[in-house]
């Protein structure tokens, strides 16, 4: 794990599942030996992996002793406090304030004032005649565009994003020394924050304030107070832009020929994306498009802390914009921002030759086979097959191939064992069983067909044997059982166990009136009359004097009379 990436995966916590692979936009996750990392070149930092994953395996690094260095080595330090600080601390705002001024923080300004220079802006662009204006408040939205869309990069507004003009406006007021921190609920703006280390210094999530809070060695003196001027806060309607449309309500909107869109939520801004880039020359008049990766807005952003309703959060923040007056601007901080990017990496094309060999390769031969599951976090087979071509997959990743890889070494080993085998399920039909079980108790013809326990499952087990009610005992009580059975003259050493409690049961079936099964047992058992009274017989082995010696002799030498010879000669010997 690097710093210099605001999400990583902590490999010894992740499961297996994919569920960041089913639910990542853009699958910038890549699988190597089962842990389902994140591939920076590809990420856009939406945070939905580390909001989804089921046992917070993805992580974002925390930057508090950054923070706190940065503290130690500026003079004076501002936050630049994201207007979503609202809808998540309303309850505790003195007391954070109170912290920070007691952290040595020199001020705290809202983010939301870098956004009213930026809604000036967009409404003193020009309403071409055929233009899409696409905003870019959002972080995420210009890294999707940059490496997703980049037919779409010139239509991005050339302008920065409130956090960076909002940095820019505090060092143009405070001077270029001082240190400016963001704290907010995106985990996007601290890769903003390290491309622009001129506006920020520092970016925290909401997530990293609440644990600053609570590691706070020494304990937060309530009763001292910060100063008056401590609060930069003056924003206005732009104290709006974390709620869905809040930044379009915060524009005047007095150009009739515009139209404004407001659309949040990944999915459905990569819907929208994909409608521009097929039909943008169709467009007529001017269309500005705020796009939010979070559905419903920042105040849902994937550090947020608070689980309040959307309802509840927006009231909050609406609350608080109550009774202000409209911002008064002063000199304008630089807006602009080149957003042109080196071109995104390359996507690696494949013929359907080679993604058909990987599928084959899956044991996914026919149309049938490829149920396209998602099991594998991939919306289908196909690609799932251009991912492993990419180096993003693994075979083990496909259920389905899995688990007929397993099949096959079951059957196999079935297949192979010298004992009879036999499976039922609680219908106490045969799911699985070998030859050896049909040679002992079927009446079937051609037992030398090597598919014929296939087709002896779903027969009931009651058509071959008669101890069927063993299996019922097992399933219920999941209890092994041995018995010895005597059937037609032979006596059949079988353990009963179970493999699914109430739906599937198996036996092992031994014929101990064969001279090899009995030869087997006689040397298993002096083996285990060794073992018993080794210990014993060399205690008393003074006593006895070569007795002790002569009884391990006598008994291993029954051993190795009865094994079968070394040079493979198959006459056996009867006993």
């Amino acid at each position: 794990m690097t710093s210099d990436y605001p999400l990583y995966t902590e490999k010894r916590e992740c499961q297996d599942c994919y569920k960041c692979v089913r639910h990542c936009p853009v699958k910038a996750i890549s699988v190597h030996e089962g842990s389902a990392l994140v591939t920076h070149e590809l990420c856009i930092y939406c945070g939905r992996c580390y909001e989804i994953c089921p046992v917070g395996a993805k992580k974002i690094p925390l930057q508090l002793n950054k923070a706190e260095q940065i503290i130690r080595r500026k003079k004076e330090v501002f936050v630049s406090l994201s207007p979503s600080f609202f809808s998540e601390f309303s309850d505790k705002k003195e007391r954070v304030f109170s912290f920070l001024f007691q952290k040595g923080i020199k001020g705290i300004s809202e983010t939301a004032i870098g956004a009213e220079f930026i809604s000036r802006a967009i409404d003193e662009l020009p309403a071409d005649e055929n233009g899409i204006l696409i905003s870019t408040a959002c972080p995420v939205i210009v890294n999707l565009v940059n490496l997703y869309y980049p037919e779409l990069e010139k239509n991005l507004t050339p302008l920065a994003s409130p956090m960076i003009v909002h940095g820019r406006y505090l060092r143009e007021k405070h001077g270029d020394q001082i240190g400016v921190i963001f704290i907010g609920p995106c985990i996007a703006k601290k890769s903003e924050a390290l491309d622009e280390k001129y506006s920020i210094d520092c970016a925290l999530t909401f997530e990293e304030l609440q644990e600053w809070m609570e590691g706070e060695p020494k304990p937060l003196d309530d009763t001292k107070t910060y100063p008056q001027d401590f609060l930069e806060i003056r924003a206005h309607k732009a104290s709006l832009y974390p709620l869905d449309g809040g930044m379009i309500q915060s524009l005047t909107q007095e150009k009739s020929e515009v139209k404004y869109f407001n659309i949040s939520g990944i999915d459905r801004v990569r819907d929208t994306l994909e409608e521009l880039k097929q039909n943008i020359k169709e467009e007529e008049g001017t269309s500005f498009f705020e796009l939010l990766s979070c559905s419903g807005g920042c105040i849902n952003g994937p550090a947020r802390m608070s689980d309040l309703s959307y309802y509840r959060k927006s009231s909050s923040l609406m609350d608080n914009m109550k009774n202000r007056e409209p911002f008064k601007l002063d000199d304008t901080p630089p807006l602009i921002q080149d957003y042109k990017k080196e071109a995104p990496l390359p996507i690696p094309q494949f013929t359907e030759e080679q993604i058909e060999a990987v599928l084959v390769g899956l044991d996914k031969r026919n149309p049938e086979d490829r149920l396209n599951c998602g099991g594998c976090g991939y919306n289908s087979c196909y690609d799932f097959a251009v991912a492993k071509l990419q180096g993003k997959a693994e075979n083990a990743m496909c259920a389905g191939n899995m688990r007929k890889q397993a099949q096959k070494k079951v059957n196999a080993l079935i297949k192979t064992m010298p004992s009879a085998v036999v499976i039922v399920n609680q219908s106490r039909q045969i799911v699985e069983c070998n030859n050896r079980f049909l040679e002992y108790f079927s009446e079937l013809d051609q037992l030398d067909d090597p598919d014929l326990a296939e087709k002896a499952k779903g027969l009931n087990v009651e058509n071959f044997v008669s101890f069927s009610p063993y299996f019922m005992d097992v399933l219920k009580y999941k209890k092994e059982k041995q018995e010895r059975l005597q059937i037609n003259g032979s006596v059949f050493r079988t353990t009963f166990f179970t493999i699914e409690k109430d739906h599937l049961a198996g036996a092992i079936i031994e014929d101990v009136t064969q001279p090899s099964i009995r030869r087997e047992t006689i040397i298993t058992r002096a083996e285990e009359v060794i073992r018993k009274n080794l210990s014993s017989v060399q205690q008393i082995a003074s006593l006895l004097g070569e007795n002790a010696a002569e009884t391990e002799i006598i008994l291993n030498s029954v051993i190795e009379e009865l094994k079968p010879p070394a040079h493979g000669n198959t006459n056996e010997k009867l006993y």
